[in-house]
Protein backbone atom coordinates (compact mmCIF):
# COMPACT_ATOMS: atom_id res chain seq x y z
CA UNK A 1 0.00 0.00 0.00
CA UNK A 2 1.10 3.28 -0.50
CA UNK A 3 -0.24 6.67 0.93
CA UNK A 4 0.59 10.19 0.01
CA UNK A 5 0.05 12.94 2.14
CA UNK A 6 -0.20 16.32 1.13
CA UNK A 7 0.03 19.08 3.30
CA UNK A 8 1.21 22.76 3.42
CA UNK A 9 4.35 23.06 5.69
CA UNK A 10 6.32 20.51 7.76
CA UNK A 11 5.69 20.44 11.33
CA UNK A 12 7.75 19.23 14.40
CA UNK A 13 4.30 17.93 16.55
CA UNK A 14 3.35 15.64 13.08
CA UNK A 15 6.75 14.29 12.14
CA UNK A 16 6.70 11.64 14.99
CA UNK A 17 3.33 10.25 13.42
CA UNK A 18 4.81 10.22 9.85
CA UNK A 19 7.72 8.25 10.82
CA UNK A 20 5.58 5.71 12.36
CA UNK A 21 3.67 5.70 9.35
CA UNK A 22 6.59 5.32 6.80
CA UNK A 23 8.04 2.87 9.38
CA UNK A 24 4.92 0.07 9.50
CA UNK A 25 4.29 1.00 5.61
CA UNK A 26 7.57 0.11 4.80
CA UNK A 27 7.58 -3.04 7.15
CA UNK A 28 4.83 -4.11 5.39
CA UNK A 29 6.17 -3.33 1.71
CA UNK A 30 4.53 -0.59 1.01
CA UNK A 31 5.98 3.32 0.79
CA UNK A 32 4.90 6.57 2.03
CA UNK A 33 4.91 10.25 0.93
CA UNK A 34 4.42 13.64 1.83
CA UNK A 35 4.37 16.61 -0.80
CA UNK A 36 5.01 19.91 1.19
CA UNK A 37 3.59 23.16 -0.32
CA UNK A 38 5.81 25.35 0.73
CA UNK A 39 9.21 25.61 2.60
CA UNK A 40 8.08 28.41 5.58
CA UNK A 41 5.45 29.96 6.85
CA UNK A 42 5.15 33.28 9.33
CA UNK A 43 5.31 32.69 13.29
CA UNK A 44 6.33 29.44 12.69
CA UNK A 45 10.03 29.13 13.96
CA UNK A 46 11.49 26.35 11.50
CA UNK A 47 11.56 25.15 8.09
CA UNK A 48 11.61 22.48 5.51
CA UNK A 49 15.19 21.82 6.28
CA UNK A 50 15.12 21.64 10.09
CA UNK A 51 12.07 18.56 9.66
CA UNK A 52 12.91 16.82 5.61
CA UNK A 53 13.14 13.26 5.90
CA UNK A 54 13.28 10.29 3.15
CA UNK A 55 9.76 10.41 2.61
CA UNK A 56 9.05 14.24 2.16
CA UNK A 57 9.23 16.04 -0.96
CA UNK A 58 9.11 19.99 -0.69
CA UNK A 59 7.24 20.90 -4.22
CA UNK A 60 8.11 24.34 -6.00
CA UNK A 61 5.64 26.49 -5.96
CA UNK A 62 4.55 30.49 -5.19
CA UNK A 63 2.80 31.54 -1.74
CA UNK A 64 1.23 35.18 -1.64
CA UNK A 65 0.11 36.54 2.15
CA UNK A 66 -2.66 38.36 1.42
CA UNK A 67 -3.82 39.60 4.98
CA UNK A 68 -2.27 37.72 6.87
CA UNK A 69 -3.55 34.76 5.36
CA UNK A 70 -1.56 32.46 2.72
CA UNK A 71 -2.80 31.50 -0.44
CA UNK A 72 -0.28 28.70 -2.10
CA UNK A 73 0.34 27.58 -5.82
CA UNK A 74 1.79 23.96 -6.41
CA UNK A 75 1.16 23.27 -10.25
CA UNK A 76 3.46 20.10 -10.03
CA UNK A 77 0.96 18.43 -7.79
CA UNK A 78 -1.09 16.14 -9.79
CA UNK A 79 1.87 15.18 -12.21
CA UNK A 80 3.91 14.09 -8.84
CA UNK A 81 1.37 11.90 -7.10
CA UNK A 82 1.15 10.26 -10.37
CA UNK A 83 4.48 9.55 -10.82
CA UNK A 84 4.31 7.98 -6.91
CA UNK A 85 1.17 6.34 -7.78
CA UNK A 86 -0.41 5.96 -3.88
CA UNK A 87 -3.70 3.97 -3.19
CA UNK A 88 -4.59 6.63 -0.89
CA UNK A 89 -4.39 10.74 -1.12
CA UNK A 90 -4.88 12.22 2.21
CA UNK A 91 -5.16 16.22 1.96
CA UNK A 92 -3.79 17.67 4.94
CA UNK A 93 -4.02 21.28 3.72
CA UNK A 94 -6.77 23.80 3.50
CA UNK A 95 -9.55 23.21 1.23
CA UNK A 96 -8.80 26.86 -0.15
CA UNK A 97 -5.25 26.62 -1.65
CA UNK A 98 -4.88 26.76 -5.53
CA UNK A 99 -3.03 23.22 -4.84
CA UNK A 100 -5.94 21.36 -2.79
CA UNK A 101 -8.03 22.46 -5.70
CA UNK A 102 -6.20 21.27 -8.76
CA UNK A 103 -5.54 18.12 -6.82
CA UNK A 104 -8.76 17.28 -6.50
CA UNK A 105 -10.16 18.37 -9.97
CA UNK A 106 -7.84 15.90 -11.60
CA UNK A 107 -8.27 13.01 -9.24
CA UNK A 108 -6.04 10.16 -10.02
CA UNK A 109 -7.95 6.85 -11.07
CA UNK A 110 -7.75 3.90 -8.67
CA UNK A 111 -6.66 6.03 -5.69
CA UNK A 112 -9.06 7.04 -2.86
CA UNK A 113 -9.17 10.44 -1.36
CA UNK A 114 -9.48 11.32 2.30
CA UNK A 115 -9.65 14.61 3.64
CA UNK A 116 -7.87 15.59 7.03
CA UNK A 117 -10.11 17.72 8.56
CA UNK A 118 -9.82 19.16 12.29
CA UNK A 119 -11.92 22.12 12.06
CA UNK A 120 -15.00 22.68 14.16
CA UNK A 121 -17.72 24.90 15.46
CA UNK A 122 -16.96 24.95 19.07
CA UNK A 123 -15.48 27.88 19.82
CA UNK A 124 -16.12 31.31 22.23
CA UNK A 125 -16.88 33.70 19.54
CA UNK A 126 -19.72 33.11 16.96
CA UNK A 127 -19.28 31.04 13.34
CA UNK A 128 -18.76 33.74 10.77
CA UNK A 129 -21.55 32.49 8.31
CA UNK A 130 -20.39 32.93 4.93
CA UNK A 131 -21.73 33.81 1.48
CA UNK A 132 -24.28 31.77 0.19
CA UNK A 133 -21.60 31.19 -2.36
CA UNK A 134 -18.63 30.27 -0.46
CA UNK A 135 -20.59 27.74 1.56
CA UNK A 136 -21.74 26.08 -1.27
CA UNK A 137 -18.41 25.86 -2.38
CA UNK A 138 -16.80 24.82 0.66
CA UNK A 139 -19.60 22.00 0.61
CA UNK A 140 -18.58 21.04 -3.14
CA UNK A 141 -15.09 20.93 -2.28
CA UNK A 142 -15.42 18.67 0.70
CA UNK A 143 -18.47 16.08 -1.16
CA UNK A 144 -15.33 15.20 -3.53
CA UNK A 145 -13.51 13.02 -1.37
CA UNK A 146 -14.48 9.07 -0.94
CA UNK A 147 -13.93 9.94 3.14
CA UNK A 148 -12.37 12.00 5.73
CA UNK A 149 -9.74 11.90 8.70
CA UNK A 150 -11.10 13.50 11.91
CA UNK A 151 -9.88 13.43 15.23
CA UNK A 152 -12.87 13.63 17.66
CA UNK A 153 -16.21 14.92 18.36
CA UNK A 154 -16.47 18.21 17.52
CA UNK A 155 -14.49 17.66 14.15
CA UNK A 156 -16.91 15.17 12.82
CA UNK A 157 -20.17 16.89 14.09
CA UNK A 158 -18.99 20.16 12.19
CA UNK A 159 -18.07 17.73 9.27
CA UNK A 160 -21.46 16.32 9.72
CA UNK A 161 -22.99 19.78 8.78
CA UNK A 162 -21.22 20.49 5.87
CA UNK A 163 -21.61 16.76 3.87
CA UNK A 164 -24.44 15.50 5.80
CA UNK A 165 -23.93 11.41 5.42
CA UNK A 166 -21.43 12.05 2.48
CA UNK A 167 -18.02 9.09 2.40
CA UNK A 168 -16.38 7.51 5.23
CA UNK A 169 -15.16 8.72 8.85
CA UNK A 170 -11.99 7.45 10.21
CA UNK A 171 -10.42 8.29 13.15
CA UNK A 172 -7.22 10.17 13.07
CA UNK A 173 -6.01 12.12 16.06
CA UNK A 174 -3.05 14.69 15.87
CA UNK A 175 -0.44 12.17 17.58
CA UNK A 176 2.81 13.06 19.23
CA UNK A 177 5.68 11.21 20.53
CA UNK A 178 4.23 9.45 23.73
CA UNK A 179 7.25 8.13 25.04
CA UNK A 180 9.24 10.70 24.47
CA UNK A 181 6.90 12.83 26.71
CA UNK A 182 6.26 10.09 29.00
CA UNK A 183 9.64 10.55 29.98
CA UNK A 184 8.27 13.63 31.67
CA UNK A 185 6.85 11.30 34.81
CA UNK A 186 10.32 10.02 36.11
CA UNK A 187 11.90 13.64 35.40
CA UNK A 188 9.11 15.49 37.54
CA UNK A 189 11.29 13.33 40.23
CA UNK A 190 13.42 15.57 40.22
CA UNK A 191 11.09 18.45 40.05
CA UNK A 192 12.67 20.78 42.28
CA UNK A 193 16.11 20.55 39.81
CA UNK A 194 14.18 21.53 36.72
CA UNK A 195 12.64 24.62 38.41
CA UNK A 196 15.92 26.09 39.85
CA UNK A 197 17.50 25.31 36.01
CA UNK A 198 14.24 27.53 34.51
CA UNK A 199 14.20 30.01 38.05
CA UNK A 200 10.92 29.23 38.46
CA UNK A 201 9.74 29.21 42.35
CA UNK A 202 9.47 25.93 44.52
CA UNK A 203 6.56 27.50 46.63
CA UNK A 204 4.01 28.42 44.02
CA UNK A 205 1.74 26.18 41.95
CA UNK A 206 3.17 25.82 38.27
CA UNK A 207 0.94 26.43 35.20
CA UNK A 208 2.38 25.54 31.83
CA UNK A 209 1.13 26.67 28.36
CA UNK A 210 3.30 25.78 25.24
CA UNK A 211 1.27 28.28 22.90
CA UNK A 212 1.35 30.93 20.35
CA UNK A 213 0.81 34.26 22.09
CA UNK A 214 -2.15 35.13 20.14
CA UNK A 215 -5.86 35.98 20.66
CA UNK A 216 -7.29 32.12 20.15
CA UNK A 217 -4.89 30.83 22.63
CA UNK A 218 -6.95 32.99 25.13
CA UNK A 219 -4.13 33.46 27.38
CA UNK A 220 -5.23 37.11 27.99
CA UNK A 221 -8.68 36.59 28.49
CA UNK A 222 -7.60 33.95 30.79
CA UNK A 223 -5.45 36.18 33.29
CA UNK A 224 -7.46 38.74 32.71
CA UNK A 225 -9.91 36.72 34.28
CA UNK A 226 -8.39 35.90 37.35
CA UNK A 227 -6.77 39.18 38.36
CA UNK A 228 -8.42 39.79 41.09
CA UNK A 229 -8.82 36.36 42.40
CA UNK A 230 -7.54 35.27 45.79
CA UNK A 231 -5.25 32.75 45.02
CA UNK A 232 -3.71 34.33 41.95
CA UNK A 233 -0.17 35.21 43.62
CA UNK A 234 -0.06 31.20 44.64
CA UNK A 235 0.54 30.48 40.89
CA UNK A 236 3.29 31.46 37.88
CA UNK A 237 2.05 30.94 34.18
CA UNK A 238 4.71 29.66 32.50
CA UNK A 239 4.47 30.44 28.63
CA UNK A 240 6.38 28.83 26.09
CA UNK A 241 5.78 30.72 22.93
CA UNK A 242 5.93 33.78 21.21
CA UNK A 243 3.65 35.95 19.72
CA UNK A 244 2.20 39.77 19.22
CA UNK A 245 -0.16 39.43 22.50
CA UNK A 246 3.33 39.80 24.86
CA UNK A 247 3.28 42.92 25.40
CA UNK A 248 -0.66 43.15 26.01
CA UNK A 249 0.06 40.10 28.51
CA UNK A 250 3.01 41.70 30.44
CA UNK A 251 0.87 44.50 30.71
CA UNK A 252 -2.05 42.32 32.60
CA UNK A 253 0.90 40.26 34.79
CA UNK A 254 1.81 43.50 35.80
CA UNK A 255 -1.24 45.07 36.80
CA UNK A 256 -2.97 42.45 38.72
CA UNK A 257 0.60 40.77 40.17
CA UNK A 258 0.47 37.95 38.64
CA UNK A 259 3.47 35.96 38.42
CA UNK A 260 3.91 35.35 34.50
CA UNK A 261 7.33 34.02 32.59
CA UNK A 262 7.48 34.77 29.00
CA UNK A 263 9.61 31.45 27.69
CA UNK A 264 9.77 32.96 23.92
CA UNK A 265 9.98 29.55 21.79
CA UNK A 266 10.92 26.50 22.78
CA UNK A 267 12.29 23.66 21.44
CA UNK A 268 10.91 19.92 22.57
CA UNK A 269 13.58 19.42 24.64
CA UNK A 270 12.80 22.56 26.25
CA UNK A 271 9.22 21.94 26.72
CA UNK A 272 9.44 18.42 28.03
CA UNK A 273 11.58 20.03 31.00
CA UNK A 274 9.23 22.65 31.67
CA UNK A 275 6.34 19.93 31.99
CA UNK A 276 8.44 18.01 34.50
CA UNK A 277 8.68 21.43 35.82
CA UNK A 278 5.02 21.97 36.22
CA UNK A 279 1.71 21.14 38.02
CA UNK A 280 -0.85 21.65 35.25
CA UNK A 281 -1.17 21.99 32.32
CA UNK A 282 -2.91 25.01 30.98
CA UNK A 283 -4.83 25.82 27.66
CA UNK A 284 -7.45 28.79 27.45
CA UNK A 285 -8.14 29.20 24.00
CA UNK A 286 -11.11 30.54 22.48
CA UNK A 287 -10.69 28.67 19.68
CA UNK A 288 -8.46 25.77 18.57
CA UNK A 289 -9.02 22.80 16.26
CA UNK A 290 -7.35 19.53 17.61
CA UNK A 291 -4.04 20.96 19.97
CA UNK A 292 -1.47 18.34 20.18
CA UNK A 293 0.10 20.17 23.11
CA UNK A 294 -2.66 18.96 25.31
CA UNK A 295 -2.15 15.57 24.24
CA UNK A 296 1.58 16.14 25.63
CA UNK A 297 0.96 17.47 28.64
CA UNK A 298 -1.27 14.14 29.04
CA UNK A 299 1.28 12.06 28.20
CA UNK A 300 3.82 13.89 30.68
CA UNK A 301 1.12 12.99 33.65
CA UNK A 302 -0.28 16.49 34.09
CA UNK A 303 -4.08 17.57 35.12
CA UNK A 304 -5.64 19.40 31.95
CA UNK A 305 -7.12 22.58 32.78
CA UNK A 306 -8.24 23.39 29.48
CA UNK A 307 -10.93 25.20 27.63
CA UNK A 308 -14.16 23.69 26.16
CA UNK A 309 -13.07 25.26 22.84
CA UNK A 310 -10.02 23.03 22.69
CA UNK A 311 -11.24 20.50 20.19
CA UNK A 312 -9.87 17.55 21.46
CA UNK A 313 -11.54 18.13 25.26
CA UNK A 314 -14.18 16.08 24.74
CA UNK A 315 -11.69 13.01 23.86
CA UNK A 316 -8.77 14.36 26.46
CA UNK A 317 -10.69 16.50 29.26
CA UNK A 318 -12.67 14.64 32.81
CA UNK A 319 -13.86 17.68 34.30
CA UNK A 320 -12.83 17.58 38.28
CA UNK A 321 -11.35 14.36 37.41
CA UNK A 322 -7.98 14.15 35.43
CA UNK A 323 -8.38 18.44 35.15
CA UNK A 324 -10.62 20.80 34.81
CA UNK A 325 -12.20 22.39 31.47
CA UNK A 326 -13.94 25.43 31.66
CA UNK A 327 -15.77 28.18 29.66
CA UNK A 328 -12.45 30.82 29.00
CA UNK A 329 -15.15 33.64 28.45
CA UNK A 330 -17.24 33.13 31.46
CA UNK A 331 -15.27 34.63 34.57
CA UNK A 332 -17.43 32.36 37.06
CA UNK A 333 -16.55 29.30 35.05
CA UNK A 334 -12.85 30.64 35.16
CA UNK A 335 -13.04 31.01 39.10
CA UNK A 336 -14.16 27.57 39.82
CA UNK A 337 -12.02 25.75 37.77
CA UNK A 338 -8.85 28.31 38.95
CA UNK A 339 -10.02 28.14 42.90
CA UNK A 340 -10.65 24.30 42.45
CA UNK A 341 -6.97 23.11 41.55
CA UNK A 342 -5.18 25.78 43.34
CA UNK A 343 -7.34 24.29 46.46
CA UNK A 344 -6.81 20.79 45.14
CA UNK A 345 -4.38 18.65 47.21
CA UNK A 346 -0.95 17.03 46.35
CA UNK A 347 -2.89 13.36 45.76
CA UNK A 348 -5.63 14.91 44.02
CA UNK A 349 -3.14 16.45 41.98
CA UNK A 350 -1.11 13.45 41.82
CA UNK A 351 -4.33 11.25 40.75
CA UNK A 352 -5.52 13.36 38.24
CA UNK A 353 -2.21 13.45 36.28
CA UNK A 354 -2.50 9.84 36.36
CA UNK A 355 -5.94 9.59 34.65
CA UNK A 356 -4.60 12.06 32.08
CA UNK A 357 -1.89 9.94 31.61
CA UNK A 358 -4.04 6.40 31.08
CA UNK A 359 -6.90 8.45 28.82
CA UNK A 360 -4.21 9.26 26.86
CA UNK A 361 -2.10 6.16 26.65
CA UNK A 362 -5.48 4.85 25.65
CA UNK A 363 -6.22 6.55 22.65
CA UNK A 364 -3.50 8.40 21.84
CA UNK A 365 -0.42 5.97 21.35
CA UNK A 366 1.23 7.05 18.04
CA UNK A 367 2.31 3.05 17.25
CA UNK A 368 -1.15 2.08 17.95
CA UNK A 369 -3.30 4.59 16.11
CA UNK A 370 -1.14 4.34 13.34
CA UNK A 371 -1.89 0.94 12.68
CA UNK A 372 -5.43 1.24 13.27
CA UNK A 373 -5.69 3.99 10.11
CA UNK A 374 -3.37 1.57 7.86
CA UNK A 375 -5.88 -1.47 8.58
CA UNK A 376 -8.57 0.48 7.92
CA UNK A 377 -7.25 1.81 4.92
CA UNK A 378 -5.92 -1.93 3.64
CA UNK A 379 -9.58 -3.00 4.20
CA UNK A 380 -11.04 -0.09 1.95
CA UNK A 381 -8.57 -0.90 -0.32
CA UNK A 382 -9.25 -4.34 -0.54
CA UNK A 383 -13.11 -4.02 -0.75
CA UNK A 384 -12.53 -2.03 -4.31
Amino acid sequence: MKIAIVTNILTPYRMRFYSEMNKQLVEAGGALKVFVMTKDLPLRPWNYDDLKDVFTELMPGNKIMYKGQDMLFNFSINRRLKKFGPDIVILAGSWTYATSWQMMMKKLTGAKYYFWTESHNVRATPVRSKSGFFAHLKANFYKRFEGYCVPGKYATETLNGLVDNHGERVRLPNLVDNEYYSESIEMRKSQTTFRKLHNLPLDKKVFVTPARLITIKGMDTFLSQIADNKHRQEAVFVLAGEGPLENDIKEIATSSGIDVRLMGYCNQSKVRELYAAADFFLLPSLLDPNPLTVIEGAFSGLPLCISKYVGNSPELGIDKQNGVVFDTVVKDSVIEAFDFVMNASKDWVSEAGSKAYSVAKENFCTDNETRKLLSYFETQISRS
